[in-house]
């Protein structure tokens, strides 16, 4: 059975981009037309130089892998789009022979993780709102040497500048108990943090 190899390409879920030895576009998938917004037909028979700027990781690591014969792979770069955006992406290359085996041609498999990145960033955020709640909880308690009802007033003026309702009052003495520690200062800070209000009010 004759295998297609252009179905494989066009049904990738990963940008697929081929030089020849010349750095000239031969090959261009729909992921590829998809995640850097250009097309096959615009592109390909195009100096890979022609689109992109030569000292962008997607040109340089294909133009290493066509010198030395050798993949090449990043796993966080940046490629722009015709619109000016700037994608995240990882790149790997790798190098194709010809029959006489010599390099002839290079192909990179680029695959978008913008969303990876973003959740990267939230996480770097989440880990220093954690330092921050857990230093100013250890600070909270020998300050301010007061029942639950006080802290959580404190707390709700200085973070939403109002007092609590009712129901907050309740669900808050909960959480910190009636011997408030550290770590239930934290998590009350925590969700006070997370409400909606705070984000507007700050």
């Amino acid at each position: 059975m004759r295998f297609d190899y252009e179905a494989l390409l066009a049904g990738l879920p990963d940008a697929v981009v081929g030089v020849d030895e010349g750095l000239r576009i031969v090959l261009w998938n729909p992921a590829a037309e998809a995640l850097l917004g250009r097309s096959a037909r615009r592109v390909v028979g195009r100096t890979l130089k022609e689109v992109f700027p030569a000292e962008t990781s997607l040109a340089r690591h294909l133009s290493d892998t066509l010198t030395t014969g050798e993949s090449r792979s990043e796993a966080e770069a940046l490629v722009e789009t015709p619109d000016g955006r700037s994608m995240h992406v990882s790149i790997v290359t790798a190098p194709l022979a010809g029959k006489s085996g010599a390099v002839t041609a290079a192909v990179a498999v680029v695959r978008d993780i913008t969303r990876l990145y973003q959740l990267e960033a939230e996480m770097r955020r989440g880990e220093t709102l954690a330092a921050a709640t857990e230093k100013g909880a250890k600070k909270w308690l020998p300050a301010n040497n007061e029942p639950p009802t006080a802290i959580v007033s404190r707390l709700y003026l200085a973070a939403l500048s109002r007092p609590p309702t009712s129901d907050e009052q309740a669900a808050a003495i909960e959480m910190l108990g009636q011997q408030p520690t550290s770590e239930t200062v934290q998590d009350l800070l925590w969700a006070v943090l997370m409400l909606p209000e705070f984000q507007l009010v700050r």
